[in-house]
């Protein structure tokens, strides 16, 4: 366990060297300024570099997906105000989702897109498919914006249930309705006044 954490920390050490380089070479950065900026980001509480280079506005994310998307040699997607598959989302519990920084983007007949953090996660083939029989393919995202996006959707009108609705299930329940061929509320029976 020790050493598979070590070999993580060892892995994104390298990425952080690597995407600095690529932002050098972009222009985006000057290479004196890349000591600096691995020694403050390892005084922040971020978890993700690359939050850590949004936040300080050290550089913009068009040219960080474009970064990152030559890193992990995959697509790059901006998931900020994309519109997800709710079907797709309600078969990751959200912490799963969370947890490996992941959100699924769309589904091709037997192929399902998710865009994550980290595309070279050698576990997350493993991990996804104990919920879904899909096969994957990854895009990059800023883990930042995969998080709020995960959030927003297990927030939202979604997982949360209209009062009428609840109502309408308890008077069913109580069996004191008349419902037409539709399951629709006709009248409630005339008799339950007179208790």
């Amino acid at each position: 366990m020790e050493q598979k954490k070590m070999k993580k920390k060892d892995q994104q050490q390298e990425m952080i060297r690597d995407i600095l380089n690529l932002l050098c070479e972009r222009e985006v950065l000057n290479r004196e300024d890349t000591v600096e900026l691995e020694r403050e980001y390892k005084k922040s509480n971020l978890a993700y570099f690359e939050d850590y280079l949004i936040d300080e506005d050290i550089v913009d994310k068009e040219d960080l997906l474009k970064v990152l998307q030559e890193y992990y040699n995959v697509q790059a997607m901006d998931v900020m105000g994309e519109m997800f598959d709710h079907d797709l989302l309600k078969k990751f519990p959200k912490d799963v989702l969370l947890r490996n920084c992941c959100i699924p983007y769309r589904q091709d007949g037997s192929l399902l897109i998710m865009v994550t953090s980290n595309p070279l996660n050698e576990d997350l083939d493993e991990i996804l498919g104990e919920f879904v029989s899909y096969d994957f393919h990854y895009f990059v995202g800023i883990p930042r914006h995969i998080d709020m996006m995960i959030k927003d959707f297990y927030q939202g009108e979604l997982y949360t249930e209209d009062f009428e609705d609840i109502i309408d299930e308890e008077a069913r329940e109580r069996e004191d309705l008349i419902l037409d061929e539709d399951g629709n509320i006709i009248s409630e029976e005339q008799g339950r006044d007179d208790e």
